[in-house]
């Protein structure tokens, strides 16, 4: 029983060790070039997500646009709360621009309005995520199963031992 003890008290402290980790860069998003004006997402700020509007041919910045902020918990690491800018694309003279979620934003270049795009899966984004969080407590309940099932074992080997060591001795 102490053996299970442990191992369920080592699993209990590592689990929060995990949910610190560091996240990795953001990726190098390719700049997108429309009538003359590259337009680039530096991703050099995880709590603002902006894009720059720069002339291709005097190479000067002409303005920069935030797209989203993100909020950030101060009772969780920062860094993996950044979410950055994933790609960037032009339609009908408007700057799409999508995120590491997968939310979309279009920005009017005319007016640099932006508007966040509806997302149409919704109702599978939930489906997935409580797929995920049922396989997450299945997961939980195996390895405290296993703990248990291994303590069982070592007890049952235990008292083979003392059953054994009583017919060799009597």
């Amino acid at each position: 029983m102490s053996r299970f003890i442990i191992i369920f008290f080592s699993v209990a402290l590592l689990l929060p060790t995990l949910a610190l980790a560091k996240r990795a860069a953001p990726a190098k998003v390719e700049p997108v070039i429309y009538q003359g004006v590259r337009y680039i997402a530096p991703n050099d700020d995880g709590r603002r997500a902006y894009i720059e509007a720069w002339d291709v041919r005097t190479d000067k910045k002409l303005w920069d646009l935030t797209v989203f902020t993100n909020r950030i918990d101060p009772n969780l690491e920062e860094d993996v709360q950044h979410v950055f800018i994933k790609t960037l694309g032009v339609r009908d003279g408007t700057l799409i621009v999508t995120s590491e979620r997968g939310k979309t934003y279009r920005v009017d270049l005319k007016t640099k309005g932006v508007t966040k795009s509806e997302q149409p899966n919704t109702a599978l984004e939930r489906a997935v995520r409580a797929e995920i969080l049922a396989l997450e407590n299945q997961l939980a309940t195996a390895i405290v199963t296993n703990a248990y099932l291994n303590a069982t074992c070592t007890n049952i080997e235990s008292s083979l031992s003392s059953v054994r060591f009583d017919l060799q001795s009597g």
